[in-house]
């Protein structure tokens, strides 16, 4: 009986001992793996994702040409662990055009996701006819693991279209701003327009009222009323006026015709476009007879030789 209970303190013994083993190989090999170096996590998978699909740049003077792109960064690490998080640099360009930089972004277990912001500087009054009038802006970058395991990678970039909007701007101008004739009378003004938007474009000119004007005796008469404008460049459109000829008896009044002018452009790209315009102040001023024109100067004719025969007598 003494044997046996030998037997069994020196089996349990064994087992002890085995146990033992086995719980510093395990606590080894656990300490072992947690020393490895992060390499072992794998490669991170970092994509930019735009939050536009493209950019439309207001160039006008009033606007400054600045648009910005938002978006943010997806990571997904193969291992998430706790100490571990991902380095994102990002860069954006545009050729030839001033962008904001990006400061670094962090991904965590807890936060895969973070937004980014980049704006970029358009030049003001960019012609929209031109090469320069649509850019790309391309938001490349790399992803590096913290801390520093000596783990890093390249993302894929994206590249977001930057279109220059039209804007429509006109000078109006005259030689003719003041015109004097007598009642009846008819003649001609010439109306400068000149481009002052940042592409061609084609105009409609207009008189304010011109139904009623007519209606009361006037006539205006244009070789057209729409007029190709090139980008920077100037036309002259030249218009016909003819006032009422009525019996009124004496006149002296002033009456203002207003030519507008109005981007055809603008209405088919559902644009807004400020309406340009100028004012000619008509003056008439003498006798209406119509029909007697030629009675009443032949006897302003005679009238001035009788006067001028009595001067001489006298």
């Amino acid at each position: 009986m003494s044997f046996h209970l030998h037997q069994t303190m020196k089996h349990c013994k064994i087992r002890s001992m085995i146990l033992i083993l086995v719980i510093m190989a395990v606590s080894f090999i656990g300490s072992m793996k947690a020393s490895e170096p992060a390499d072992a996590i794998g490669d991170a998978l970092v994509t930019i994702i735009p939050d536009q699909g493209a950019l439309h740049a207001k160039v006008d003077p009033s606007r400054g040409g600045i648009v910005t792109l938002t978006g943010k960064i997806d990571g997904k690490q193969p291992v998430d662990l706790e100490y571990q998080f991902v380095i994102v640099d990002l860069v954006a360009e545009v050729e030839g055009w001033e962008v904001t930089k990006i400061p670094s972004l962090i991904l965590t277990k807890n936060m895969k996701q973070i937004g980014f912001s980049v704006s970029v500087r358009v030049p003001a009054e960019m012609q929209t006819s031109g090469l320069d009038a649509t850019k790309s802006l391309r938001i490349s970058g790399t992803w590096s693991y913290e801390p520093d395991t000596g783990m890093s990678g390249t993302i894929d970039p994206v590249e977001v279209f930057i279109y220059v909007d039209q804007f429509y701007e006109y000078r109006v101008r005259s030689q003719h701003s003041f015109v004097q004739t007598s009642p009846g009378g008819e003649f001609d003004i010439e109306i400068e327009v000149t481009n002052e938007g940042n592409g061609d474009d084609t105009i409609t000119i207009e008189i304010d009222r011109r139904d009623t004007m007519e209606a009361n005796g006037w006539a205006f008469v244009f070789e057209t009323t729409k007029w190709d404008v090139p980008y920077q460049k100037t036309i002259i459109i030249p218009i016909h006026i003819a006032t009422p000829k009525r019996w009124d008896g004496y006149r002296n009044t002033i009456q203002v015709v207003k030519i507008n002018v109005y981007s055809d452009q603008a209405i088919m790209n559902n644009a807004v476009s400020e309406s340009a315009s100028y004012s000619v102040f008509l003056r008439q001023r003498g006798v209406s007879v119509p029909g007697f024109e030629p009675m009443i100067m032949i006897l302003a004719i005679f009238f001035a030789s009788i006067m001028a025969f009595n001067k001489r007598r006298q």
